[in-house]
């Protein structure tokens, strides 16, 4: 029988906090024990073992933390696992963590408008900047095909994550920074600021306004892929906001996911999906030569000015990245 950790239902005393995510009401806590944050990295690491995705490992047991049941969200994100598709970029931890600070931020954001304000959005971009620097130095990098020194694009690349050594370095990845979502972390002084454009948020909202599908509250959580997570120079935010919408549109419920995770790695998702998505990918590394932001602005960015002159030279490959996954939608 397949393993879900979303039937482990939480046993958690809720402080009234609530927010709304597709329609979903979330209980959010201030504080976990610690046997109950115990609880949740038991389940990331069981989740990791058992399918080998490492962005639901994070997603998954976050939700069940906060009481939360997003099938949508867990289509978007699938497709991140492996360093984007497999292909060995940010690791796909660390973005289900970025998210997942986006939701938690979203049930304590002051503002009572449906959207975020610049101000907020940026508060949310730093605190996803802190993790990833934690992350950079808890692990000595973020860049999946450097931690795992594999090519997830071979045979010996896949089955090498079978390797103890190696699925027990991506274990003890995930439920460190598990532990690190679900624990006290220092509070980010908001600053006012201009609005901005994004990535993801803007991919995805000009792939739902042309197509018809997508949802609006995962566009505004994926501000925090900017830059490349955090505007951290990682994996492309763009690109991630293409997988994330063809995930949405073509990708398989979490329940009807395999469970056995070596034909997971083989092919991540099957049917139409792995043929779009690896198709895809693989224009986007000719055209580009590389998945990171780092590597198609050329460096990392030195503050929110930074990041918003790169960004308006990105206009065309947000353009393009709409006009390649609008067609193969269509």
């Amino acid at each position: 029988m397949r393993y879900d950790a979303r039937t482990i239902k939480p046993r958690l005393i809720f402080e009234g906090k609530i927010f709304s995510i597709s329609g979903v009401d979330v209980h959010l806590m201030n504080n976990l024990e610690d046997h109950e944050i115990d609880e949740y990295i038991l389940q990331s690491k069981k989740l990791l073992f058992r399918t080998l995705n490492c962005c639901e490992s994070q997603v998954i047991p976050f939700h069940n933390a906060h009481d939360i049941n997003n099938e949508d969200l867990l289509k978007a994100v699938t497709g991140l696992a492996g360093g984007v598709y497999n292909r060995g970029s940010t690791c796909g931890v660390v973005f289900g963590a970025a998210l997942n600070l986006a939701i938690l931020r979203d049930g304590e954001l002051e503002s009572k408008s449906e959207n975020w304000t610049s101000s907020e959005e940026f508060t949310l971009l730093r605190h996803v900047e802190d993790y990833v620097k934690w992350f950079e130095e808890e692990f000595g990098g973020y860049l999946c095909r450097d931690r795992t020194e594999l090519d997830f694009q071979t045979i010996r690349g896949k089955v090498g994550l079978l390797i103890p050594k190696k699925v027990k370095g991506c274990v003890k990845q995930s439920a460190l920074s598990l532990k690190y979502l679900l624990s006290e972390r220092k509070e980010i002084e908001q600053q006012e600021c201009p609005s901005y454009k994004h990535c993801a948020t803007d991919v995805m909202r000009a792939i739902r306004e042309k197509t018809g599908t997508g949802d609006k509250t995962i566009e505004q959580l994926a501000t925090v892929l900017d830059g490349g997570i955090g505007m951290s120079g990682g994996g492309c935010g763009a690109l991630a906001g293409g997988i994330m919408a063809l995930g949405l549109q073509l990708g398989n419920p979490h329940s009807k996911e395999d469970a056995f995770k070596l034909r997971n790695m083989l092919v991540a998702m099957p049917g139409k999906f792995s043929k779009v998505a690896d198709g895809f990918i693989d224009l986007f590394e000719e055209k580009y030569g590389t998945l990171e932001c780092e590597g198609i602005s050329g460096g990392r960015f030195d503050g929110l000015d930074d990041f918003m002159r790169q960004r308006e030279k990105c206009q065309p490959l947000i353009d393009w990245i709409v006009k390649k996954i609008t067609d193969r939608i269509g």
